[in-house]
């Protein structure tokens, strides 16, 4: 009769909810930490949080004292920083090599550093950290939706030919006459003009029309300039 409890089977199955050395034999990850909390346990008592979709990783003693000594002691204080993580085949768990999670990168520390800790009660093992540059992600410019402009209607053309006046220092009973002399009809008060009316006639001015329309506009010389004219100077 077997015994249910005699197998160990369901023991070598990798653990699902953390990050585990095997997932990273494909190489080293670098990942920035969403948050990280002390969630209590005996081996595994800090949880932090992965961005890019990785499980939560539960940092063993070694790395947890890496940590400890480059970002200090509180895990809350890690959140936003990127830490570069590998699997290390050599770690050893009951005197056999299994592989563990190390760690060979950190951003918010001012150089590489070495730091030496105890692998068992004889050894003790190097850890080199390099920095890791964090670069802010530069955010990328919104495409400004600007909405089609609206097509300009009889009070911007009305606008325009007032501009225009404006500009020559004339006034709207002028360009109503030299209108009527150009065309042979005067177009009428602005406040009745139709849209076509009204666009044609602010093409006009700022067109074919601008230069005979200022000199028409223009004011008269004065009286003296005329009589020079005539040769009636003193």
């Amino acid at each position: 009769m077997s015994n249910d409890n005699d197998d160990i089977t369901p023991l070598l199955a990798a653990k699902s909810d953390q990050l585990n050395a095997d997932d990273l034999i494909a190489g080293p990850i670098t990942v920035r930490v969403v948050s990280a909390r002390i969630t209590g346990g005996m081996e595994q008592p800090v949880t932090v949080e992965l961005d890019g979709g990785h499980r939560p990783w539960k940092p063993c003693k070694t790395t947890m004292r890496v940590l400890a000594a480059l970002w200090g002691s509180a895990p809350s204080a890690w959140a936003g920083r990127l830490v570069r993580l590998y699997r290390d085949p050599t770690v050893k768990y009951g005197g056999v090599e299994v592989g563990g999670i190390r760690i060979s990168g950190m951003s918010h520390i001012d150089g590489p550093k070495k730091i030496t800790l105890a692998a068992s009660k004889k050894s003790k093992v190097e850890h080199r950290i390099d920095v890791l540059r964090d670069e802010p992600k530069r955010p990328q410019p919104r495409a400004v939706q600007q909405d089609d402009a609206p097509a300009p209607g009889v009070d911007d053309f009305r606008a325009s030919v007032r501009a225009v006046l404006r500009e020559m220092g004339a006034d709207m009973v002028g360009f109503l006459e030299f209108c009527e002399a150009k065309t042979g009809k005067s177009p009428g008060p602005p406040e009745t003009w139709s849209e076509r009316t009204a666009q044609y006639l602010a093409g006009k001015v700022r067109g074919e029309w601008a230069a005979d329309l200022r000199t028409y506009l223009a004011p008269p010389p004065p009286l003296d300039d005329v009589s020079a004219c005539n040769g009636d100077a003193a």
